[in-house]
This record gives structure tokens, C-alpha cells and sequence, in this order.
């Protein structure tokens, strides 16, 4: 009995530990963060498999930092004059701010490249599992725990997925972030 309950409190202790990782900060609420880092960003950032509270202030930070650094950096090296000098800075500047959203996309759409090749063998798994005789949940978690070579960004997802389902949030909940993902009618139908 004593080992089941302490097994039964590290596992709340974990989902505890996924959903607070999951929680966007404080920080991220504020008016400049959210001027620096629109929903479109984070969604980017959820689809590129980054944490949020990591990633968002290393997003947020890179943004400030070359929307500074560029246009003076530029200014420096090419010393141009009068109307030109504001041209190169307004472009260094545009630049240094898209710079972050386009690697950020870039690893997103790789990402979600890389879960529209992994879904066939998901589904041909999961049927093969479904086929012996268990349940969508035990499957599940076999997907996750044990097909983490070949599945690579889909059994991390799934076990995040698991984990939400154990802390108490519905199935359909827990998968809602993995059904986001793809961005695929695939993916979302599955």
C-alpha cells in the first residue's frame, strides 16, 4: 500500500510539473511581450516543439536585440548619409525583427513535415495494437513509451498527451495540442 500511494504521488507530481510547463509565464502577458510575440508566434512555438517559457524569451529577447543591433551594426559599417542612412536602418531594423519568425517557421514547418511522415506508421501501429486486444489508452502509452526511434516527434507528443490525460484532463483535451500540430486534416481527423 505505501509504495502504491508514493507511486500514485510522483505521478501527480509530474502531471503537476507538465501542465505548470505548459503555462505560459507571467512575463508573457505583458504589453511588450505580447507586441513581440503575437499568438500566430506562439502557436509557431507550440507547432516547433519548444518550450514556451524557454523559447518565449529567447524569441523575445533575439527581437529586441537585433531590432537594435542591425540597423546600428549596419549604420557602422556602410556609413551612408542623409535619406539613405534612414533606409538602411528601417530595413535592418525590419529585418532584425522578421529574422526570429522566420527561423521560428522554418522549424515549424520542418516539424510538421516530419509528423505528416510520421502519421501512417502511427495509424498502421495504433491498428496493429487496437488488433491485439487493447485499449486506445494502453496503446497509446506502448506508442509513447516504446516507438520513440521510429516516432520520433509523435511519441514525445503522445507522451505528453498521456501525462495530461493521467492529471486528470479528458482525452479529447490532452490530444487537442497533438491534433495542432500537424496542422494537417490528417492529423486532426486521426
Amino acid at each position: 500500500q505505501p509504495s502504491q500511494s508514493a507511486a500514485a504521488h510522483a505521478e501527480q507530481e509530474t502531471a503537476r510539473q507538465v501542465l505548470e510547463r505548459l503555462k505560459p509565464p507571467a512575463w508573457l502577458d505583458t504589453s511588450l511581450a505580447k507586441a513581440l510575440f503575437a499568438d500566430e508566434d506562439r502557436k509557431l512555438m507550440e507547432q516547433a516543439g519548444i518550450e514556451m517559457a524557454r523559447g518565449g524569451l529567447v524569441f523575445v529577447a533575439s527581437r529586441i536585440v537585433l531590432c537594435l543591433v542591425l540597423p546600428a551594426l549596419l549604420l557602422l559599417l556602410l556609413q551612408p548619409q542623409g535619406v539613405m542612412a534612414l533606409a538602411y536602418a528601417f530595413v535592418a531594423f525590419g529585418l532584425g525583427l522578421m529574422l526570429p519568425k522566420w527561423i521560428l517557421r522554418s522549424k515549424a514547418t520542418t516539424r510538421r513535415k516530419q509528423v505528416v511522415e510520421e502519421l501512417p506508421l502511427f495509424v498502421d501501429l495504433l491498428r496493429l495494437l487496437q488488433g491485439v486486444g487493447l485499449s486506445i489508452d494502453q496503446s497509446l502509452h506502448i506508442l509513447a513509451t516504446e516507438f520513440g526511434s521510429v516516432l520520433r516527434v509523435l511519441s514525445t507528443e503522445l507522451g505528453l498527451a498521456n501525462r495530461l490525460y493521467s492529471s486528470g484532463r479528458t482525452r479529447e483535451q490532452s490530444l487537442q495540442r497533438l491534433a495542432m500540430l500537424g496542422a494537417d486534416d490528417d492529423m486532426s481527423a486521426v
